[in-house]
């Protein structure tokens, strides 16, 4: 492989996972996943019990050392939710400038949703970016509010932004060869997530999927 055809970051994030198999696929019918896209201002993707949101920071121009990072790669602000009894669950990122994370904090404590942690996932970027991870549960129509509005007091994009299909790279095939798995394009990245099945965890009284929290892999051309 030579190493200018492709810039290759992997971005490994290993947390909370659980096998499907715990997790009735009747829960994704109880997931009020309108009120969820409604609330949020996007629609998402569902995959077995889990409703995911996504909105890239395509507003940035980050760069690590003298590598562009496209949004896509590792500039994604995402929620996630599952059912978990009458209530659901969610869980997921905010990517955040340094003066975004004070009104960002607040508006999500407002909406009681906790923060699990406050870090940063790439070095050396210019400009700063932090990470907030956050978990909440609850009503998920009302949670999706909440992120909603932490949302708004950034300049992330809240809108769905249209593009046109992507062709995988040429390494692609030995990519997905080397870890197992098959990978999709987004954004002009490539990427592969791998559910930790293996593991069973419960959080905050429910099982968490494997497909909620997984590995995952990135990488651009």
């Amino acid at each position: 492989m030579k190493p200018h055809r492709l810039l290759c970051c992997l971005l490994l994030s290993l947390v909370l996972t659980a096998s499907p198999e715990v997790f009735a696929q009747s829960n994704a019918q109880q997931l009020n996943v309108d009120g969820i896209a409604k609330a949020i201002g996007k629609e998402g993707d569902l995959t077995g019990g889990m409703y995911k949101v996504s909105f890239p920071r395509s507003d940035l121009t980050v760069k690590a050392g003298n590598v562009v990072i496209k949004p896509a790669l590792a500039l994604v602000n995402w929620a996630a939710f599952i059912k978990s009894d009458s209530n659901a669950i969610t869980y997921g990122d905010l990517v955040l400038l340094d003066d975004e994370i004070n009104p960002a904090i607040s508006k999500l404590e407002d909406n009681g949703i906790e923060l699990s942690a406050l870090h940063n996932h790439l070095l050396h970027e210019n400009p700063r970016v932090m990470y907030i991870h956050f978990v909440g549960r609850g009503d998920e129509v009302e949670m999706a509010n909440g992120i909603r509005e932490a949302l708004a007091v950034t300049k992330t994009p809240l809108y769905p932004i249209t593009s046109g299909p992507e062709t995988k790279p040429d390494l692609a095939g030995e990519i997905e060869g080397i870890i197992g798995y098959l990978g999709s394009m987004a954004g002009g990245v490539f990427h592969i997530n791998v559910p930790r099945n293996d593991i069973h965890v419960a959080a905050m009284g429910a099982a968490i999927p494997g497909y909620f929290t997984f590995i995952s892999a990135g990488c651009r051309g």
